[in-house]
């Protein structure tokens, strides 16, 4: 449901490899695209941005008992590159 890299850890190219070999399996695999959901107060959401996620739509959710804010982020099979 959720996946973080601890801010130790981040910085390396982790990340980016972690979205980049997702993504390529999941579209060699026949999935044609992705929405990823990202905490809208998540600093670090420009990521996404960064790994070619375009913004799709904005939503909140009851998340543990508080109404979060999410940006959905979407990648289609063309742009697995990132």
């Amino acid at each position: 449901y959720t996946l973080y890299v601890d801010d130790d850890w981040q910085g390396r190219g982790y990340g980016r490899a972690l979205l980049q070999g997702t993504l390529a399996n999941l579209f060699e695999n026949g999935l044609g695209g992705i929405v990823v959901w990202v905490l809208e107060a998540n600093p670090s959401r420009f990521f996404y941005e960064a790994m070619g996620g375009v913004r799709l739509a904005a939503r909140h959710e009851m998340f543990a008992g508080a109404d979060v804010g999410e940006i959905g982020y979407v990648w289609h099979a063309m742009s697995a590159d990132g």
